[in-house]
């Protein structure tokens, strides 16, 4: 028994010696950023905005812009695109109305098939007033993909190699996992992957041992299956971009290219099938390809026109591009004086104005969230703890950030660097308060350290000019006569072998060499502007030591300049690399013209209910141009369940759901198993705030002084020492022995809750320390109750080491049903504070559950090892000093034990 309690109390004492290594130092730099810890407040705790003092900043939402414009000719959507981004709108969306015009490429449309092909698109659409033609020969490649591995293909396989009784499935496209295989020895191993390979190219083969048996687990991974994409891919990279690329059931492909000379056919073919995995036969003809203009004289729909070329049995058939007279375009704001010469602008750009229309929106409530939502996940970026962010009124947002005043610089210096010397450096330069931290040393680029003892100063010195001569200017060199250390350090990048090669032609072949490492330091100051951060990049660099990194994070500027960035949604195909998509490679999803899919292209999204099942689902519409790289996007990887579409805002993937089947309209709907109502409804913001983000403008900044958060902390400091000291005293003289031990006890308790506190790390506000104060008297209620429990069994007549084991047993349900009561108020209190976006009471609520959580650690561990100890030395000298009635207690409880 008494081993068992001296190992916990070895295991107590690790845990206060290490709790106490963690507070004493201001800032805990580990390996990895994401492991660093510390702060500006007392022993590196960090503090919240009441606390710390920081930045209040206040957005006013720019009223977003509709221009509604009818021109007197047709124009295409990419001449309006570029005319708006040269007048200086470079986010917009765009609709068309009034869509007449399109062009067309019909590949082996032959002139006398014109007519009926006239014909055919009148019937199907509307009536044309004019149309016109002209030929031009294209290259036409068909491309035939191998026989691709299936479930049946690969059993087959395994069977003939005398594998009979496995389970192969299809994880993805090219991934299959085989169950059921017996342990196989390396011949064995090479036997099958020459198999497989056989089969399909493979890309690797794994063999994990199942435990407890003799089987093992195959993941077979195939190099990857030709689609549309890889072939867009190919083409692009031997330069015939804009290619036309449409899969035939999977098992042909065929793409329209520029016209290739016959000549060079089997070179082209030779290229793309060796480019590819998966292709057995390329074939390459040149083709007439109708190029038509055509004009109807009702508005047609792009995707309406596409379809009918599919129909008409034209299916490489594209529509190159469609133009309208007029426009409806968004804009995120429009100052009162370029609404007054735009349309002149537009006529110099474009072409003459018939009519235009401009109206300013107020900013949506469901905008507005997308606001708030952008700048919570910036700021989060940021790295600013506790940040307050929040609608205020109707289109302003408030922001508050912590610390945000500060600006944190690491400088890596080109040599040896004492701390006291760069502190005394920033008093020279002005920078008396400045905070500094020192870090790993850094290896000095273009520097290197060589070992020559035994040298004069005119070796020295000619080495320096010889090294200078060859490879360029020497930024820094110096050597030491007693160790013989050379250190050179190049202004231009220098390889070891070059500099090798010109120490052989010194004469100096038996040399060793190595890279001197440079002084590493953090420099914590307050905010600084973009200029005072260059100014004091060459202060250091002259009158300190030669600086070779200088990389600044914080301040109020950099938080500006992050908040006020317009949101960039793109779309790209994703393809996972394994079964959870943890592991992904990324294309961009690029049109014809070489235009990325973007949030631009994204004309609206909202939440809604699939009109079949009513589950949520989140509706989405594209432009023109989003139709057409959308479509092409979905129609390869359509039924790929290894593919999906992965919308990434502000390089966060907010969502990658699969294509079940090409979507051609350019509108369509995302649905799921975790498309809740809720999430609808945020996914449709995410998306509206990267397809046409409202426009911010700073209309008050301004700094809280940090001295009324000193101010506060010492007096909430101040009072927990004083009300812990009180309770200390009362609990040492009331419960003598117990008092002393639950004294110990409520010291170890705090020491390991800061310790705690630093390294998840929590943000301490006013409320959280109202929420330590609390948890502090939370956790002696438990010692009282437990000691109250003692001087009952006392009492009873019971030996003293009895009484200790029975009152802690008979005391833990009601500390138990005390603090589960505790921990389900903090829950239901973060709860709110999240859904209201109140920190304070989310501060509270998080600082109390840990003060709760680890008072019950103290009193049932701490406490009760440390009793045991004392009672276990205190031997048979009575209970007297046990139990707040002293001798005549113990007097009472020998002769009831008689």
């Amino acid at each position: 028994m008494r081993r068992k309690y001296l190992r916990k109390l070895l295991f107590i004492v690790a845990l206060v010696i290490s709790s106490v290594m963690v507070i004493s130092y201001q800032d805990i730099d580990l390996p990895g950023e994401s492991f660093d810890r510390g702060g500006d407040g007392p022993l590196g705790l960090v503090l919240g905005l009441d606390l710390r003092g920081g930045t209040h900043l206040i957005y006013q939402a720019e009223r977003p812009v509709n221009i509604d414009v009818t021109f007197a000719k047709s124009h295409s959507e990419s001449d309006i695109r570029r005319a708006f981004k040269e007048i200086g709108f470079d986010t917009l969306n765009i609709s068309l109305f009034d869509q007449k015009e399109f062009s067309i490429s019909v590949p082996g449309l032959m002139p006398s098939e014109i007519d009926s092909f006239i014909e055919g698109i009148e019937s199907e659409l509307g009536e044309l007033v004019d149309y016109q033609y002209q030929s031009e020969y294209r290259t036409k490649l068909q491309l035939e993909t191998v026989d691709l591995p299936n479930v049946e293909t690969i059993e087959e396989v395994l069977t003939n190699l005398g594998y009979e009784e496995v389970e192969v499935a299809s994880l993805q496209k090219q991934i299959f996992t085989v169950k059921g295989m017996p342990s196989i020895d390396q011949d064995s191993e090479i036997e099958l992957r020459n198999a497989l390979g056989e089969l399909y190219e493979l890309d690797d083969l794994f063999l994990a041992s199942e435990d407890d048996s003799d089987e093992v687990q195959s993941l077979i991974f195939f190099e990857s299956f030709p689609d549309e994409g890889t072939v867009r891919d190919v083409l692009d990279s031997l330069d015939y971009k804009g290619a036309t690329v449409v899969s035939h059931g999977g098992k042909n492909i065929v793409a329209i290219i520029k016209m290739v000379d016959a000549s060079e056919h089997s070179q082209l073919a030779n290229d793309v099938q060796g480019e590819i995995v998966g292709i057995q036969a390329v074939e390459t003809t040149n083709v007439d390809t109708a190029l038509m203009e055509l004009f109807f004289t009702e508005s047609e729909e792009q995707s309406e026109v596409e379809t009918v070329l599919v129909y008409l049995g034209h299916p490489e058939s594209i529509v190159t591009e469609s133009r309208a007279a007029g426009y409806g375009i968004d804009i995120p704001a429009i100052t009162d004086e370029k609404s007054l010469t735009l349309a002149d602008e537009l006529n110099q750009v474009v072409g003459q104005v018939e009519q235009i229309q401009i109206r300013r929106e107020e900013p949506t409530p469901e905008r507005m969230d997308g606001v708030v939502d952008t700048i919570k996940r910036r700021v989060d970026a940021f790295g600013i703890a506790e940040p307050v962010i929040q609608r205020f009124g109707e289109d302003r947002v408030l922001v508050q950030m912590p610390g945000a005043g500060d600006t944190n610089i690491e400088v890596v210096f080109k040599d040896s660097l004492s701390e006291d010397v760069l502190q005394e450096g920033l008093i020279n330069i002005g920078l008396d308060e400045a905070n500094t931290l020192r870090l790993d040393d850094q290896p000095v680029v273009n520097g290197f350290l060589m070992n020559i003892p035994g040298l004069s100063d005119d070796s020295v010195e000619e080495i320096r000019i010889g090294l200078s001569d060859s490879l360029g200017e020497v930024e820094a060199f110096s050597f030491d006569h007693v160790s013989g250390r050379m250190r050179v350090v190049y202004s231009t990048p220098v390889t070891v072998d070059e500099i090798r090669s010109a120490m052989g032609d010194l004469g100096y072949d038996d040399v060793s060499y190595g890279q001197p490492l440079g002084s590493s330091f953090r420099i914590r100051i307050s905010s600084l502007s973009v200029d005072e951060q260059g100014e004091l990049q060459s202060k250091l660099d002259d009158k300190v030591m030669s600086v070779q990194s200088f990389e600044v994070s914080g301040g109020v500027e950099e938080a500006k300049a992050l908040i006020g960035q317009t949101a960039q949604l793109v779309i790209k195909e994703r393809t996972c690399l394994n079964s959870d998509c943890s592991q992904f490679s990324d294309r961009e999803a690029v049109g014809r013209s070489g235009e990325s899919l973007t949030g631009s292209n994204l004309s609206s999204a909202y939440p809604s209910t699939h009109p079949t099942t009513g589950l949520p689902i989140v509706n989405f519409v594209f432009d023109n141009t989003g139709t057409r790289i959308f479509r092409e996007l979905t129609a390869g990887i359509a039924g790929n369940n290894a593919k999906c579409i992965a919308y990434i805002l502000d390089g966060e993937t907010i969502i990658c759901p699969i294509a079940r089947q090409a979507i051609i309209g350019g509108a369509g709907y995302i649905e799921g198993d975790n498309i809740t109502f809720d999430r609808a409804r945020t996914l449709s913001i995410q998306l509206e705030s990267g397809s046409l983000p409202v426009s911010l403008d700073l209309v008050r900044e301004s700094t809280v002084d940090s001295l009324l958060g000193n101010e506060s902390l010492k007096a909430s400091l101040k009072a927990g020492l004083v009300g812990l000291g009180l309770i200390l005293v009362f609990m040492i003289a009331y419960y003598r022995i117990p008092g002393v031990i639950a004294s110990g006890s409520l010291i170890i308790y705090a020491v390991i809750l800061l310790a705690l506190f630093k390294m998840i790390p929590v943000t301490l506000t006013l409320s959280g320390l109202a929420g330590l104060i609390l948890s502090i008297g939370m956790a002696v209620d438990a010692n009282i109750l437990i000691f109250e429990r003692l001087k009952e069994e006392l009492r009873t007549g019971r030996s003293l080491m009895s009484s200790i084991d029975i009152g802690f047993r008979r005391s833990w349900t009601a500390i138990r049903d005390s603090n589960i009561s505790t921990f389900i108020t903090c829950g239901i209190l973060f709860y709110f504070g999240r859904e209201l976006g109140e920190p304070r009471i989310t501060g509270f609520a998080v600082v109390l559950f840990l003060g709760v959580g680890l008072s019950m650690f103290t009193a049932l561990t701490v406490s009760r090892t440390l009793l045991h100890l004392v009672a276990f030395a205190w031997g048979n000298r009575g209970s007297g000093m046990f139990t707040p009635e002293g001798r005549r207690a113990s007097s009472n409880v020998d002769r009831g034990g008689m």
